[in-house]
């Protein structure tokens, strides 16, 4: 669906002929006129708030809301972006998140709202029309909030409603400028090449249909005669999803539904409505269901909403239990205080915001819509025998009945503003470690005092940081990096840890152990003063150093820099980097398991890498599992050169394994352990004395080649190891000091490569022999043939 063109001047007033048919139907004796007869700044006084413990909802009010960035009524790319933010949504979120509600989904923040790769649906309140409708400079702010994800926003954004008859266009520009509409905020955001769009369900609401799982892909509605329940399903407007409000994404290859990838967020504006009382969250859900057939399915539109959607049977709560909404946001910028449309509405520059639609609907009718209403005892939810108490009565009831855990009972609301923010804030913090040796972090201040045992009470010994050496500590400091050891593996549960600024980091040239603050934010997106001081991978401790891809709270991290300087964590918005690609999928590997499954791989760097990037911080604590190149390093070019391979802390037997690359396996006294261990195969270590290992590439020998024997000297066996370039007939023959022949220990033909052979000397006296390779092939002329003799020692 390409982005929406403005309506003409007949679609503009459209809204307006079509809503004075419907009052001359109802007999009411109204005038619309075409200007705009707002009120004032008419506020109720200031919102209440309280806290409860252990409240079933929590809600987030604000009673004053400052301007919004900029207008976005140009419609294009033109639009600065600094216009696309709204200070409001902003504060209101930051609300949230400091009593744990989190709009982003992260691996630190799994309960957040949003993931990165959601099909988000904004369902707004577009039917009537200027302040009757859903603020676009709120919706506009939210959008912006969600492009921001920290790890890179790849899904897509709509905005939808059914609004029945009435088209959504020009008039629907209820903001701070009124030539800004919903269709200005779509465009901007969409000719920016954000995957933001409209969708207006009313265009589908006809259309029958069943689900994807039964083979149906066309737009439309489904729906149950037995519940009445209908929702709308569709390809989304980029054409890369098909999408359906009950049950997720469905996946035309798999055909299967991923319902977490929904997200959903209810956006009414706040006004009373003649036949609720009020229209916030739960009536607003009415423009998710389709009002389709309705004598067919309801009997007519009275029963439709007096029996079905309003009465006992609360058909917009049926329907909101299978397509739940994440989110509710109200909008109070400005409200009706009458009924749901024309021209009169009262400016309270209000907000509020709950994962509860129930409790932010009776909060806002109470405190928001009821002091400024025209009749009162219709919007309060708690007149017993008001419009908007059975209602609202019967929509939750159903709920409770389903089991919802939703709530309009003040004693099961903590209520929040902006005050929140002025406050010391915390969060909750969960370390897992493990028995031994780990490295940690504290990412704020712990209420119990900073020292050793209010972090860390069943710790072993001294806790050391990383300056000179290893130093022991006594006290704690944000963003510093440590060494502990624990006496069992662990959950560290910290319920209130106080949010600090977010310092710069002092850091030396060389290797830094760090902490981060209360956000897992990824490793890519650490930067430096002076810039680009940052050098190589930035590494974690888990079996081994490992590369880090992000920065939790409450662990350590190495980070090497070229020069002195200074550290910064990323902050809460900054927009995640990609993470970087240290080892491309061609490179090969050398893979090593312990006999405690700990695993570890070493890569085989191409000619073109820069191998200066991937040095291994310093050695762990000693026992520790620690494996690497004895250059330092996680990544080493591979020849015929031996590389060695230090091991510590390794429980044996231990096996290697490669992958991409044949490899020459030795000890470190050059006994072969494996002179060609191929891509795929493994090799089993049961010699716990071996603690270094050699390694250079099994390409096949450039000539004829004799090692020496090992052991030498010997008693009474030793193994000589000879290479060929090419398969051949060979020998090797055991000569006396004398030059006298006494055994001949081999005599075959050898296939190209590296071989070995074991000498039993238990029938020779002790003594200095020499051992010799040479072709045994008679058709060899003499200038081919190949001999090469060394010295051994036997001692008995």
């Amino acid at each position: 669906m390409k982005p929406d063109n403005k309506t003409t001047f007949w679609s503009k007033y459209k809204k307006y002929l079509i809503l004075s048919f419907i009052l001359l139907g109802f007999l009411l004796t109204v005038i619309i006129t075409p200007g705009i007869m707002e009120g004032t700044n008419t506020q109720a006084g200031s919102l209440p708030t309280w806290q409860v413990n252990n409240p079933v909802s929590k809600v987030f009010v604000m009673d004053n809301i400052p301007p919004t960035a900029g207008s976005l009524a140009a419609g294009n790319s033109t639009v600065p972006d600094a216009y696309l933010d709204d200070p409001a949504i902003d504060t209101l979120l930051l609300m949230m998140r400091t009593q744990g509600i989190y709009l982003y989904k992260t691996a630190t923040h799994p309960d957040g709202i949003v993931g990165s790769n959601d099909i988000v649906i904004i369902k707004g309140s577009f039917q009537w029309d200027f302040r009757n409708t859903t603020s676009t400079d709120r919706i506009k702010g939210l959008v912006w909030q969600i492009l921001q994800h920290p790890d890179g926003f790849t899904g897509e954004i709509l905005v939808g409603d059914n609004t029945q008859w009435a088209p959504i266009g020009e008039d629907d520009n209820n903001s701070e400028d009124p030539n800004q509409c919903i269709l200005d905020v779509i465009n901007t955001f969409h000719s920016k090449g954000y995957p933001v769009y409209l969708f207006r369900w009313a265009d589908i609401m006809y259309n029958v249909v069943t689900e994807y799982s039964k083979g149906d892909y066309n737009n439309g509605y489904t729906y149950d005669p037995a519940t009445k329940i209908s929702y709308p399903k569709f390809k989304s407007p980029s054409g890369n999803h098909y999408i359906s409000l009950r049950y997720g994404i469905w996946n035309s290859n798999t055909h299967t539904y991923d319902h977490d990838r929904l997200c959903l967020v209810d956006f009414p504006v706040l006004k009373a409505h003649g036949w609720t009382g009020a229209t916030l969250a739960i009536k607003n859900w009415v423009g998710v269901l389709t009002v389709a057939y309705q004598n067919e399915r309801y009997g007519g539109g009275d029963p439709m909403h007096f029996n079905y959607m309003f009465g006992e049977f609360a058909l917009p709560a049926r329907v909101m239990q299978v397509t739940y909404p994440k989110l509710t946001i109200i909008d109070a910028a400005w409200t009706n205080p009458e009924r749901n449309y024309g021209n009169i509405a009262v400016q309270l520059n209000m907000l509020l915001g709950s994962t509860d639609p129930f409790a932010a609907s009776w909060y806002a009718a109470k405190y928001m819509l009821t002091p400024v209403a025209y009749y009162p005892e219709r919007t309060n939810p708690d007149n017993v025998g008001g419009l908007y108490n059975k209602c609202l009565n019967n929509w939750i009831n159903c709920m409770h009945d389903s089991g919802f855990a939703v709530t309009k009972d003040s004693s099961e609301i903590s209520v929040y503003d902006r005050s929140v923010l002025s406050a010391p804030s915390v969060f909750n913090l969960t370390v897992n470690v493990s028995d031994g040796w780990n490295m940690v972090s504290v990412p704020g201040l712990n209420p119990n005092g900073m020292g050793l045992g209010n972090w860390w009470p069943n710790r072993l010994g001294d806790v050391f940081k990383f300056g000179n050496g290893y130093e022991p500590i006594t006290t704690t400091t944000p963003g510093t990096g440590y060494w502990m050891m624990n006496n069992g593996a662990q959950t560290y549960n910290y319920p209130a840890i106080q949010i600090v600024p977010h310092n710069p980091i002092n850091a030396v040239a060389g290797w830094n152990m760090i902490g981060g603050y209360e956000l897992s934010v990824a490793s890519a997106g650490i930067t430096t003063v002076p810039p680009g001081l940052k050098n190589g991978i930035i590494y974690k401790l888990s079996n081994g150093y490992q590369p880090a891809t992000t920065i939790d709270p409450g662990y350590g991290y190495w980070i090497n820099l070229t020069d002195a300087g200074q550290i910064i964590i990323p902050e809460t918005m900054a927009k995640r980097e990609k993470s970087a690609e240290w080892f491309p999928q061609d490179w090969p590997k050398i893979l090593l398991t312990d006999n405690q499954g700990r695993n570890y791989t070493l890569y085989c760097g191409q000619d073109n890498a820069d191998l200066s990037q991937y040095e291994l911080p310093p050695a762990p604590p000693e026992g520790m599992f620690d494996v690497r190149f004895e250059t330092n390093k996680i990544a080493e070019k591979l020849g015929t050169e031996i590389k060695k391979i230090h091991l510590s802390g390794v429980a044996y037997p231990l096996t290697i394994r490669t992958e991409g690359i044949d490899i020459r396996l030795t000890d470190d006294m050059g006994k072969v352990l494996k002179s060609n261990l191929k891509s795929g195969e493994e090799l089993t270590i049961n010699d716990a004395t071996i603690k270094k290992i050699g390694v250079s590439s099994a390409e096949l020998p450039r000539e004829y080649s004799l090692d020496q024997n090992y052991p030498n000297p010997f008693n009474p066996t030793t193994t000589i190891q000879f290479a060929t370039p090419k398969d051949a007939q060979l020998k090797i023959n055991i000569y006396n000091i004398l030059g006298e022949n006494v055994l001949t220990i081999a005599e075959n033909t050898y296939e190209a490569g590296y071989h070995k052979v074991t000498f039993n000397a238990s029938s020779l006296p002790s003594g200095i022999y020499i051992y010799s390779l040479e072709n045994s092939d008679p058709t060899l002329k003499s200038e081919q043939r190949f001999i090469q003799a060394r010295k051994m020692v036997l001692i008995k």
